[in-house]
This record gives C-alpha cells, structure tokens and sequence, in this order.
C-alpha cells in the first residue's frame, strides 16, 4: 500500500501506470516485470524520454487500476470472473493508435470461445448503437 501511495504522489495524484521498455528506468518509481517490461511513474517515464532519448511513442499510459488484497485475485481467477492470458512483450506495447478494432478485442479474439463471442458481440452492440444514433439526427430545415 505504501507503494501505491508514492506512485500516486508521484503521478500528482492520479492512477496511472506506465508500461515501456527503457532500460535504463532504475530509479525508484520503475519496476522490472516479466518480459523486460518496465513499469514506472510519470516521473520517471519523463525522465526516460528528456534525459535518456526515449520515444515517448514506446509508452503506453494506463489511468485507474484494480487492486486486490492477498489471496483475491487467485479466488476471483478461480470463480471466472478475470482470465489470465500469456501475452508477448510486442503486444503489451502495441501501438494502439489507429488500430481496426480496440485492443481488448484483440485479446479477447486470440483467447476464442465464450471470450471471442463477448468480444464480437460487444463490437454488434457498438456498430448498432452507433448506426441508430446517426440515423436519428436530424438536420435543420427552413422556417
């Protein structure tokens, strides 16, 4: 919990991870995970970027986060309420601007089953809301 509170301190109050692979992030706001990803505070990633010649473009920033207390993520996993999916590095740090379809489909799609069919439901579920909102627009005629 300290730990979660000094990142947020350091992201000026907010809750934000950031995930990249510079190597040379070794100050205190950056963890090493598996798969050389690294995972740090605004600070640190700033610092990256300004004095190490990072490319800001090699960043991915992610707002809010879930937090689970010892022994709930594994009974959650267990109750089918999260999944687990093996990921490469590549992918984790996909550029995801301008992607055909939004990142968590792409995940959902490669995991198939139950996972594929949410996925491509929730994909329907958008195009028709989408569609509908644009079709009932309407334009402004003359007095």
């Amino acid at each position: 919990r300290r730990r979660e509170r000094e990142m947020r301190k350091r992201n000026g109050g907010l809750d934000i991870t950031i995930l990249h692979q510079h190597q040379d992030s070794t100050r205190v706001g950056a963890t090493r995970l598996p798969g050389n990803v690294i995972s740090s505070d605004m600070e640190t990633a700033r610092d990256a970027v300004v004095r190490g010649g990072a490319d800001p473009g090699h960043f991915r920033v992610f707002h809010g986060s879930k937090k689970w207390e010892a022994g709930e993520i594994e009974r959650e996993l267990d109750e089918g309420v999260w999944y687990s999916v093996a990921a490469a590095r590549s992918f984790i740090l996909k550029h995801c601007i301008g992607l055909p379809k939004p990142l968590w489909h792409e995940v959902m799609d490669m995991v198939g089953g139950g996972l594929l069919e949410a996925s491509e439901l929730e994909i329907r579920k958008r195009r028709e809301a989408s569609s509908s909102s644009s079709s009932s627009s309407t334009s402004p005629q003359d007095d």
